[in-house]
């Protein structure tokens, strides 16, 4: 009985620690991302602000999401997305409530993968039908003068 007993009780143990050391590259369950993943979200619209510093003014653009743009979170970490028809592909990683890029080039060369995860963008807003990226990036022209460029990409399914 006691044997059979610590025979379920190591089965058990083993069974949980095997669910939980497969890795999740998207980590879906934090902040509720899961359903960011694994469907097309339409683009509503790209915008972007930026402070060019006291000796210039600021500038901003908001470009309106059209039929065929689109971001697609595969569930293999993988972005596939289509602005204006240009056509990319990017890893990506989320955090918490954060999502991390990775392009898939060094210094223009194609075909290489950057080891580094940049941009990240705050998922401000996650519902079912509406997504909210947010990025603020500090820029500094050759002068050295310069500030922030925030980015909103709103999305929707």
């Amino acid at each position: 009985m006691r044997s059979s007993a610590i025979c379920a009780l190591i089965f058990m143990i083993s069974s949980i620690l095997i669910s939980c050391s497969k890795e999740n590259l998207n980590n879906a369950g934090a902040s509720g991302t899961s359903s960011l993943i694994g469907s097309n979200w339409a683009v509503v619209n790209d915008a972007t602000s930026e402070s060019a510093g006291a000796s210039a003014p600021a500038s901003s653009s908001n470009y309106i999401g059209k039929g065929g743009d689109y971001f697609n979170f595969t569930t293999y970490g993988k972005l596939y997305w289509s602005i204006n028809g240009q056509k990319d592909t990017a890893t990506y990683m989320i955090s918490g409530d954060t999502i991390k890029f990775k392009a898939a080039y060094i210094g223009g060369q194609t075909n290489k993968i950057d080891s580094a995860y940049y941009p990240s963008y705050t998922i401000s807003t996650l519902t079912g039908h509406t997504c909210t990226l947010f990025n603020k990036a500090i820029v500094f022209n050759v002068a050295g003068a310069g500030g922030p460029v925030l980015t909103t990409i709103n999305l929707k399914k």
